[in-house]
């Protein structure tokens, strides 16, 4: 914290030593700097940037994945009890007279609980899955609307500072041309800067609405 609030005072003290014509200039080259990123600044980068899988989304992916795992184990272990009990040997009438009868019966109770068990098992992977799947599908809209907001906040800046760099190109000549308007401040210089912009502009417009007249003038007439 000490740090940082010296490295303030450094920068302060050192703005303070500046001439006026110092700290404008810096201050529309700072302008002019920040402008000149954002209208070259490439969409598609940024976007790339915003569509970076995040760490949260990495995880619950993962989840997702060992949960199907889960889920397809808990199937094949449900199918193979199923099988086994399938395989149980009918009841024959001649085992009243040995231990078969009781095996079969315990052996059959034991897989019907362990089909039970796997049952249950499934259906709470399910559940588990069926709500990382919804927390995944949230994850990914809030990407693809933070991919969205980047694309339309970078094309507004960009036509922002398409705009906005002329007049700060324009207030630096000024301010080149006549130092002493560095006391008027940076205001005034931008808002000087945007006017000369406009006449240029008014009378670029008036040369070409004269030169259309001018090529209408000679097109020669065609009597009929």
């Amino acid at each position: 914290m000490l740090e940082e609030e010296l490295i303030t005072l450094h920068a302060e003290a050192n703005t303070a030593s500046l001439s006026a014509f110092e700290r404008v200039l810096q201050h529309l080259s700072r302008l002019a700097q920040e402008e000149e990123y954002w209208a070259s600044k490439r969409r598609d980068a940024a976007i790339a940037v915003a569509a970076a899988d995040p760490m949260e989304l990495i995880q619950v992916r993962g989840q997702q994945a060992t949960l199907e795992i889960e889920i397809s184990k808990t199937n094949k272990q449900i199918s193979e009890t199923r099988t086994e009990l399938q395989q149980l040997p009918e009841p024959r009438w001649w085992w009243i007279f040995t231990s078969k009868h009781e095996e079969t019966a315990s052996r059959q109770e034991t897989l019907t609980s362990r089909l039970n068990q796997y049952a249950k098992q499934r259906e709470r992977l399910e559940k588990s899955l069926q709500k990382t799947s919804e927390d995944l599908c949230c994850i990914e809209k809030d990407i693809q609307q933070k991919v969205e907001d980047t694309r339309q906040e970078v094309t507004r800046r960009r036509c922002i500072a398409r705009e906005r760099l002329p007049i700060i190109n324009a207030a630096l000549q000024c301010l080149h041309d006549d130092p002493s308007h560095a006391s008027a401040g940076p205001s005034f210089l931008l808002q000087t800067g945007r006017q000369q912009l406009e006449l240029v502009q008014d009378i670029q417009a008036s040369l070409r609405s004269e030169v259309d007249d001018y090529s209408l003038e000679q097109v020669p007439f065609r009597e009929r």
